[in-house]
């Protein structure tokens, strides 16, 4: 039976696909070939044909570089692999370079996150340079919001310095060099952002300290308030910009030109 049909639509189809004006013949979808398409009697002309292809790949996606179409859920593992090869995925995750050049002050890279989003990357066909543009884009969101958690922290340690100074009052100095002075003999750094920094912890030594006798205190060794008993000058010039109990620590950071030759001096002796 079906013999006889195809037959019959091959006795019948017309033997040109176009007119003398350029349409389409009638009858020209009727043809074998195009048995498993519906629809085709709707072209009337070649322009139809080629709008509705070009509104079909659109709605498909736009092609890829070297003409490699973007894979359907349906698409073949090798359909899939041309088209990550025509759009530059790397063939493991390592071939994404995501680490920045140069990172931000404050800021840090984690290798493990970073394998992590190249895993991501990788499975989702992310192309390098899509994946650098999310990377850096996340790096100024990172970058952001240390800067505000920054702002916070300098506003909390400002407002815990300034209730010390008003506790303390005028022998706020004296009061933090014996701080100092206690903190280097422990073998603790007296720079350490994290210890000496933190009002918190100046407040409590400050009290430990208030517990100690005057002669005790003296005999701690370390940094002295009096701005000797320094392994070298660099480490005076360190104590002079950043030692509040410093005697001269004041004067440098009011700018004072004496002050300011004097520990440019240290620093290079």
């Amino acid at each position: 039976m079906s013999d006889q049909i195809e037959a019959t639509v091959a006795r019948d189809a017309p033997g040109s696909y176009l007119n003398a004006d350029g349409s389409f013949a009638e009858g020209w979808h009727a043809r074998p070939e195009y048995a498993d398409y519906g629809g085709m009697d709707r072209f009337r002309s070649l322009p139809d044909l080629v709008k509705s292809y070009k509104s079909l790949e659109s709605t498909l996606g736009k092609r890829a570089p070297q003409g490699a179409l973007v894979p359907g859920a349906d698409a073949s593992e090798e359909q899939i692999a041309e088209y990550r090869r025509a759009i530059g995925i790397p063939d493991l995750p390592a071939g994404y370079r995501l680490r920045p050049e140069a990172l931000p002050e404050g800021l840090s890279w984690d290798d493990v996150r970073g394998s992590r989003m190249a895993e991501t990357f990788h499975k989702h066909n992310v192309t390098p340079a899509a994946a650098q543009a999310i990377v850096d884009d996340f790096m100024q969101g990172e970058l952001q919001n240390h800067k505000l958690a920054k702002a916070a922290y300098d506003q909390l340690m400002t407002s815990r310095e300034e209730s010390l100074r008003e506790e303390w009052g005028a022998g706020y100095g004296k009061k933090v060099g014996e701080i100092t002075k206690l903190v280097s003999s422990l073998g603790f750094d007296p720079n350490d952002a994290e210890l000496f920094g933190n009002a918190r912890v100046l407040g409590f030594l400050g009290k430990v300290t208030g517990m100690l006798s005057e002669d005790a205190v003296s005999s701690l060794k370390g940094t002295v308030a009096g701005g000797t008993n320094f392994a070298s000058g660099a480490e005076e010039a360190r104590a002079i910009t950043r030692d509040p109990g410093h005697p001269e620590h004041a004067r440098y950071m009011a700018g004072d030109p004496e002050v300011t030759a004097k520990v440019l001096r240290l620093y290079g002796s």
